[in-house]
């Protein structure tokens, strides 16, 4: 049976398009690179999201790094498998203020809703809005890094995760209200993949309802770019 990382790698390697493109990076030594067009990409709360296979954005990707010869990006993923919003809150100077990035991204919330409904302790919804309204003011006080937050998101596969789905509303909720208060980008994930399996099966999108497929991957690499590139969603 294929892991997650094997269909991703196996998925990055079928692509041409997207060897073109990573071909083009290695030719740029990582220093050519637009920190407008990248920025930091930050993948938060155990997932580890690729930016991978962004057939449509490859041309657009020459254009940007045409235009900025001389700039420099640094792509870094500080994302700790497990971690809650409590948690990502005791790292948040080394992991965040420290390395003072142009763009932040988060994604954050299904790890504090299972420990909740598990019983292991935990936030409700509000708490965790608390939390995350901490990471979101120390960013904006002490960084001047602009804000993509990313909404957390399930698939009912399997079947027990059909209980979680209202709860999972009421971590959802604060961060859209957070995303307007801190004037965020915000990514409706949850929307994204609702609309996605109307299209495909939750098989094709997730490996086990929370992680995801090399399909979902990519999906979520294109909404960051779409985020990046005309501002807030949702």
């Amino acid at each position: 049976m294929e892991t997650a990382g094997q269909n991703t790698k196996q998925f990055m390697e079928e692509n041409d398009v997207l060897k073109q493109f990573m071909e083009l990076l290695n030719q740029q030594n990582m220093k050519e690179q637009s920190q407008d067009f990248m920025g930091i990409f930050w993948y938060v709360a155990g997932m580890q999201v690729q930016l991978s296979a962004m057939v449509d954005e490859l041309q657009g990707v020459r254009e940007q790094l045409s235009q900025r010869e001389d700039a420099e990006t640094e792509v870094i993923n500080r994302g700790h498998n497990g971690y809650t919003a409590f948690q990502m809150r005791q790292r948040w100077d080394e992991d965040c203020i420290s390395l003072q990035p142009d763009v932040l991204t988060i994604l954050a919330g299904i790890n504090d809703l299972s420990i909740y409904l598990c019983g292991a302790g935990g936030y409700d919804g509000e708490g965790f809005g608390i939390h995350m309204e901490w990471l979101l003011r120390e960013t904006r006080e002490k960084t001047g890094a602009r804000i993509i937050l990313m909404e957390p998101f399930l698939f009912p596969k399997p079947a027990e995760y059909l209980n979680w789905m209202e709860p999972l509303g009421t971590f959802r909720e604060p961060l859209r209200r957070l995303s307007e208060q801190y004037e965020t980008e915000f990514i409706p994930l949850w929307d994204v993949f609702q609309a996605a399996q109307s299209q495909y099966p939750a098989d094709a999108l997730t490996t086990d309802g929370i992680h995801l497929t090399a399909l979902g991957h990519e999906m979520i690499a294109d909404e960051w770019l779409k985020a990046w590139r005309f501002g807030k969603r949702g």
